[in-house]
């Protein structure tokens, strides 16, 4: 299978929470790049073009970003970030 991904992806695992309504769903977050990242969460029951807001923690002031889920496989899904502290983001991935 050939790699359809414009940006390259970070091989590090996150520590992110899923806002989901009132809840807030503890979730680990693997291949994060500019362009979205994968939730690790076999079994979750979401939908493609489904919005997702998750919240990575840095320091004491946590941020949010926000996508729509683009694809879903076993393992959980992937998310196309639509909306992103991108500056914060690559300072979590350095």
């Amino acid at each position: 299978m050939t790699e359809r991904r414009r940006y390259p992806r970070s091989t590090r695992r996150l520590q992110a929470v899923q806002h989901l309504g009132n809840q807030r769903l503890p979730r680990t977050v693997s291949r994060v790049g500019p362009g979205g990242f994968f939730v690790e969460a076999p079994g979750t029951a979401v939908q493609p073009r489904e919005l997702v807001v998750m919240e990575f923690a840095e320091g004491d002031a946590p941020f949010r970003v926000t996508g729509e889920v683009a694809y879903l496989d076993e393992q959980g899904f992937g998310v196309r970030i639509t909306r992103a502290d991108w500056e914060r983001l690559s300072r979590l991935l350095a």
